[in-house]
């Protein structure tokens, strides 16, 4: 082993490796020399061996443990594919010309993975010896699919491509002080494995895992249609679809994963006059909140693909003499240019980029590939290198706005002494007059509202079973006050949408069957969101990935109520339509939603060891804050592995000649696509920062508190990682105590002005991520 091999082990495995280095690397090195990995996959590897044994450390007995592992890996692996060829040699004829396009790609035995499509005649052949797995260079490992159910011998493996994560990843725990989590004793040892999701956002799609589901279904096993709102299967589909209401766990269903604040109490939610919660029927004894849009809508109706490459440049300009602004107000400092020559220090501004220009975004920063580029009234847009050895303490991703001190003594590098401090912006306050007539309105009770975000589907079914049951609880159980549901409704990535297949509804006539993805929302998903009782208020926001919207670039504007046929006169007053990103009041409240997942697409670069025991979402938020928008990355980057995976992909399903004409097909993987030119509509609004942000991710459900901000990611409610059932959040909110003001804080005192008061919801907030 070379020595750049020995000290990036150190650098992943942590100090504990050096401290016995001459017993354990000659082991680990054993390992990578038999099984043909990196030191990156071997890492993998560990952290998938440690996740399923707790108590597992850097000792000779459990890297002895960590082999066997591996071996029993490579062995399942073998078994399943040897299992594939058998059911797969009637099916190996290859695919050529357009035939994918033909009714004969309809016949084939898909087996879809990780997204990657196996026709079955890709299949390993040769089991003689694991060595053959790993001869090409690809890297090829197998993720063990455990139950957790205390017999850790039963593993299910799975063929996938794992990209490599950040180190930040290394052996972290999601901890954040105000937050209980109820899921930590070994009771609950079940419940708290469904949150736990590795920080691969591009896991195996149809993994069949048993994290949270007491039994898997036998595949032979029919679709049961006697629930309203089903879709049945296309008999056309792959045999081995699940339906997702019968994964459910009963028995951990509507359970409490995680809290914010659990000492304060839950609200009660709305009360009705009949007991009953059925839509039309009742009286609700709490008034509705006051929701207020932040936004203007008109804005968000631009015209997509007609980015112009000036307002480009123009606008990340502007982005960059605005902080220059900022850095000389909080500090009375003189920017300068950092790509000029000089022996003394100075100060300058600019956005971090890659060192070197590569237009296919593939490749992640690290610490080596550094720039700053500059304004052009500051360094005429110029770019250079940086040298970052004496910052210890931060984190830099690609797009982020700094102030820098240091110097440029050679001309080639900037040798970086100091990163400044980015001042927050003020949090938002309201009089007391207000504050009051918010509590008439509210009858003094506090408020609760629920937060849910799609996929509301598996990734290879129509079935939305589970929503429409969920929407019963939502009515009888929970009752909020408001109840924000995210996108995507109809997922474009998933399979059937992918494939063109709409299954027939069985309760729909012949003539009545859906003709589009429209006709789809308006006789599937309306009938269910219709059934919301009508004093509960819906706030619904889209993604990136909704198959509804022309409209798929972000910043995005919101669902036309008119073209899906929510405009009844039920939903007038109980509806609102929002866009992706929006900034709304609840209340007093300053909400902030964003339904793009930035924790996802974000690969910062880690400064220093201390960064590393901070929390990954929390560092990431407090970034978003500091950089005062909503998605500060820039560009967003292609992953290389799935790259790799969707180009292999096309060459397996079209012929070579085709391959080049077709797009990717997995538009889950895919970077997100953004308007740069308008991405002052995802800027924070009204110079102030909310009180409350909604960020999902694909990533685990988590709540926290970061410079007095709510922070809160409700999970999927269907998981595209696993496609298990996900979660959902609940936020309960405190009326603002007018009498003794505990909960309150006054900043003003003006005898000329109302007094004014900051909200503190994160003291008066309780936040539970709760199991659909």
């Amino acid at each position: 082993m070379t020595f750049n091999q020995n000290s990036e082990l150190i650098k992943l495995f942590g100090p504990d490796l050096a401290l016995n280095e001459d017993k354990l690397v000659p082991i680990l090195e054993n390992i990578m020399k038999v099984y043909v990995l990196d030191v990156d996959s071997l890492f993998i590897k560990w952290e998938q061996f440690s996740y399923h044994n707790k108590e597992a450390t850097l000792s000779v007995a459990d890297l002895n443990k960590f082999k066997d592992y591996i071996q029993k890996q490579m062995e399942k692996k073998i078994n399943k594919n040897n299992n594939n060829n058998n059911n797969n040699n009637n099916n190996d004829n290859a695919i050529t010309s357009t035939s994918i396009l033909t009714s004969n790609a309809d016949n084939r035995n898909y087996n879809v993975s990780n997204g990657s499509i196996n026709t079955g005649s890709n299949s390993m052949a040769s089991l003689k010896s694991k060595r053959k797995i790993m001869k090409h260079n690809t890297i090829v490992t197998s993720s063990p699919s455990t139950s957790f159910n205390n017999n850790h011998n039963s593993t299910n493996m799975s063929e996938k491509f794992i990209p490599l994560f950040d180190n930040a990843a290394k052996k972290r725990k999601i901890n954040s002080s105000p937050i209980y989590d109820k899921a930590s004793s070994n009771d609950n040892r079940e419940a708290k494995s469904f949150l736990f999701e590795k920080d691969n956002a591009y896991n195996d799609h149809n993994k069949e895992i048993s994290l949270n589901v007491s039994t898997i279904m036998d595949k032979s096993d029919d679709a049961d249609t006697s629930t309203d709102f089903k879709t049945p299967y296309d008999q056309s589909r792959p045999a081995d679809i699940i339906d997702s209401s019968k994964r459910v766990n009963q028995n951990i269903s509507g359970k409490i994963m995680k809290s914010l604040n659990a000492h304060l109490d839950i609200a009660p939610g709305l009360t009705f006059g009949n007991d009953e919660g059925n839509v039309g029927e009742g009286v609700a004894t709490s008034p509705k909140v006051s929701i207020t849009p932040l936004f203007d809508a008109e804005k968000y109706r631009f015209r997509t693909m007609r980015q112009n490459v000036l307002d480009v440049a123009e606008y990340l300009d502007d982005q960059l003499e605005t902080f220059e602004k900022i850095f000389y107000d909080a500090y009375n400092i003189e920017l300068g240019d950092p790509t000029i020559q000089s022996q003394n220090e100075i100060y300058c501004c600019g956005r971090i980029v890659p060192d070197i220009i590569n237009l296919s975004t593939e490749n992640m920063l690290n610490s080596e590939s550094l720039a700053i580029e500059t304004s052009r009234s500051t360094g005429i847009g110029k770019r250079v290198k940086l040298k970052v050895d004496k910052i210890k303490n931060t984190s830099l991703f690609q797009g982020q706005i700094v102030g820098l001190r240091g110097k440029n003594a050679d001309g080639l590098n900037f040798v970086v002494e100091e990163v400044l401090q980015i001042p927050l912006l003020p949090s938002p306050v309201t009089t007391n007059d207000e504050l009051m007539q918010f509590n008439d309105k509210m009858k003094d009770s506090d408020m609760k509202c629920l937060i849910t975000c799609g996929p509301y589907t598996r990734s290879d079914s129509l079935d939305y079973t589970l929503l429409s049951t969920f929407i019963d609880k939502v009515n009888n159980e929970y009752r909020p006050n408001v109840l924000i549901m995210l996108g995507p409704f109809i997922d474009i990535s998933n399979e059937l949408i992918l494939r063109g297949k709409i299954p027939n509804l069985d309760y729909l006539g012949k003539h009545e069957q859906p003709r589009n993805l429209d006709e789809l929302f308006i006789k599937v998903i309306n009938p269910i969101l219709e059934k919301i009782n009508e004093n509960i208020q819906l706030i619904i926001i889209p993604s990136i990935n909704d198959a509804l919207l022309s409209h798929s670039t972000y910043p995005q504007p919101s669902f036309s109520k008119k073209i899906l046929q929510m405009n009844t006169a039920r939903s007038k007053n109980s509806l609102q339509s929002f866009p992706n990103p929006s900034t709304f009041q609840l209340n007093e409240i300053f909400v902030g939603c964003s339904n793009l997942d930035f924790f996802k697409n974000c690969k910062d670069v880690i400064l220093g060891s201390d960064v590393f025991l901070t929390n990954r979402f929390e560092r990431l938020t407090n970034h978003l804050l500091e950089q005062r928008r909503y998605f500060p990355l820039f560009p967003p980057t292609w992953n290389a592995n799935t790259k790799r995976v969707a180009k292999n992909d096309k060459l397996r399903i079209f012929a070579p000649n085709l391959a080049n004409e077709v797009e990717c097909i997995y538009k889950a993987v895919d970077p997100p696509s953004i308007d740069v030119g308008y991405f002052g509509l995802t800027e924070f609004v009204g110079d102030t920062i909310p009180d409350l942000m909604i960020l999902p991710s694909e990533l685990n459900a988590f709540t926290s508190v970061v410079k007095n901000v709510v922070i809160v990611n409700p999970g999927c409610f269907i998981s595209r990682l696993n496609g298990n059932v996900g979660t959902f959040a609940q936020l309960s909110v405190k009326k603002p105590d007018l009498d003794t003001f505990n909960n309150l804080e006054k900043v003003s005192n003006n005898a000329k002005e109302d007094d004014l008061y900051l909200h503190g919801l994160w003291k008066r907030a309780r936040v539970d991520i709760i199991h659909v």
